[in-house]
């Protein structure tokens, strides 16, 4: 039996500690062990200081439930700086003293699932249930949601204007421009926000098996298809968001079909002839111009404007170039938090990264940025390593002169001039004066002889 027990709980994907009543540990599951790289015996017999001497959790809230005789649950961080829901429950002996305390501490990343189990679990106490929500929010709540652009201020005064209705919304913009990201903060500012955020990638599933994976399907409706039947996206997102991303990719024949969904919100799966009452709300995104494919007889006119109820178009990263800012702040403090980095940008690398067109827009600028990261030898990572990463790319400045004759050809000729218009001015308000212009350039002597020299 203590065989099958030790094999159930390393089984289990949480963190699972036993200590006795003396605050010594019996047991710590696999899940816990994998993640610390220690054995049992690392662990038995350690009292609950040793532990935290060590620095694998921050704190614990055993003795706290020895104290109060009841269960505690609170917020530990990792030693590596990932934060855990730790819920510490008594066990009694037939005398009414604590024998063992078990310890159950759930990662962020099963947050969602364990909220959905919570509300419908009667026995669970409401300290746990505010724990987990306070963390859900934390942890989803606008977290990819990054702006500075009044462009984006008001966009996100639209969400939440938009977001608690059930009007049907129409997200356009380019490629990698966060349309997606757009509608998961809508979802979560809505009155939907505990139901499913089920996301559809149209040209991401096979043009032969859009229509199943959407809709779903009966026992033996085709070939090849599950003896059991299968339910659609559709109806995974019931009583929460539908969210159809490249919009435009979709056939004629399926717009006939989700133009129906609109107007009945029923659904019938192939091969069935009874419909299904759905309780969902639908956000559409495209990067395509949908009003030329109507005049083009390619997209539905009617589903169009059934979709489009509520319009939210985003800018290209290159025309809100104050986002840019923000977005790379954000991305380098992901990346220095996964690497254990302390990278950091200059004010002229800013200005760099701003003259660029982003052509792959905040998706590009998250690649971009990680790839100079991993590639700078130097906290600091300078100007110069930013132009060798997007040089490469060979693109165009888009969004900086529209006279072609002051145009720069790329993002070198562009930083070049920037470069030494901040030369010559520095001499300027320093009559002339090298030392006191390096020491404003933030530059050494030497470096400013090689500008000079190079203009």
């Amino acid at each position: 039996m203590t065989n099958l027990f030790h094999s159930i709980l390393d089984h289990i994907e949480y963190a699972i500690l036993i200590t006795d009543k003396d605050a010594k540990y019996v047991f710590v599951n696999k899940f816990v062990r994998d993640n610390t790289n220690t054995s049992l015996s690392d662990w038995a017999g350690k009292r609950i200081e040793d532990i935290l001497a060590i620095g694998i959790y921050d704190k614990s809230y055993i003795l706290d439930v020895m104290d109060k005789k009841q269960e505690v649950s609170g917020i530990i961080y990792t030693e590596k700086g990932y934060s855990s829901l730790s819920t510490c429950t008594p066990i009694f002996d037939h005398n009414g003293n604590i024998k063992y305390v078990v310890t159950v501490s759930v990662n962020p990343d099963r947050f969602n699932n364990l909220l959905e189990k919570a509300t419908l679990a009667s026995d669970i106490n409401l300290v746990y249930k505010q724990e987990v929500e306070y963390l859900r929010n934390t942890l989803l709540s606008n977290s990819e949601f990054i702006f500075a652009s009044d462009h984006m201020k008001k966009l996100f005064a639209s969400i939440l204007k938009f977001a608690p209705t059930d009007s049907t919304i129409l997200i356009t913009g380019e490629t990698g421009s966060g349309k997606e990201v757009i509608a998961k903060t809508i979802h979560q500012n809505s009155k939907r926000k505990e139901g499913p955020f089920i996301s559809i990638c149209i040209p991401s599933i096979p043009s032969t098996l859009l229509e199943s994976e959407i809709f779903g399907y009966e026992k033996g409706a085709f070939t090849g298809s599950n003896s059991m039947g299968k339910p659609g996206l559709v109806e995974l997102a019931n009583h929460g968001t539908l969210f159809l991303d490249e919009l435009g990719d979709i056939s004629i024949e399926l717009q006939v079909k989700l133009l129906r969904l609109l107007d009945t919100l029923e659904v019938t799966r192939l091969g069935s002839i009874e419909s299904k009452k759905l309780d969902i709300r639908i956000i559409a995104a495209t990067n395509k111009d949908l009003y030329e494919m109507v005049n083009k007889k390619t997209f539905r006119e009617d589903l169009l404007y059934r979709l489009s109820i509520i319009h939210l178009p985003i800018k290209p990263l290159r025309e809100r170039p104050e986002d840019i800012i923000a977005l790379s702040d954000h991305f380098i403090d992901i990346i220095n938090k996964k690497y254990g980095y302390q990278k950091k940008l200059t004010q002229q690398s800013y200005r760099v990264l701003q003259s660029y067109s982003w052509p792959g827009n905040v998706r590009e600028l998250r690649n971009v940025i990680e790839r100079i990261c991993i590639m700078s030898d130097n906290n600091t990572i300078m100007e110069e390593e930013i132009i060798n990463v997007l040089g490469n790319y060979n693109k165009l400045i888009q969004n900086i002169p529209v006279d072609d004759s002051l145009k720069p050809k790329s993002i070198i000729d562009d930083f070049h001039n920037w470069e030494k218009d901040k030369v010559l001015d520095s001499l300027i308000k320093n009559n002339g004066n090298k030392t006191l212009a390096a020491k404003s350039l933030g530059i050494s002597r030497s470096k400013l002889y090689r500008l000079l020299e190079k203009y």
